[in-house]
């Protein structure tokens, strides 16, 4: 079930940083051209004053887009993470659970 739910949220990783890429090219391409390469690294930087001066009023909902797209991001991948340690605890307490190993304690590899 974990499995499954982790392939979800890796799906939703993909989605969101699909919409964030898409949203910066928009966003690049309402820059005037002499200051594309400069909006780039604003972009990557965070620097959203730079892009609004330099692209105006129309690259505001475009940046919203790409702020959410990136949160979402980000907090998917958190998420993942989470979802692989639940996973992996899950896995290690089934071990316990085996039964070859609880009717035999000697025969089993912890120390």
């Amino acid at each position: 079930m974990l499995g499954i739910l982790i392939a979800l949220v890796a799906a939703a990783i993909l989605g969101a940083w699909a919409v964030a890429l898409m949203s910066a090219v928009q966003i690049i391409g309402l820059v005037p051209a002499g200051q594309r390469l400069k909006s780039w690294f604003a972009l990557g930087g965070w620097r959203f004053g730079e892009i609004r001066a330099a692209g105006g009023p129309s690259v505001e909902p475009h940046l919203r887009r790409y702020q959410m797209a990136f949160l979402a991001f980000i907090v998917a991948v958190i998420g993942v993470a989470v979802l692989g340690i639940v996973l992996g605890a899950a896995q290690q307490n089934n071990l316990h659970e085996d039964p070859t190993v609880l009717a035999n304690p000697s025969s089993s590899s912890e120390s």
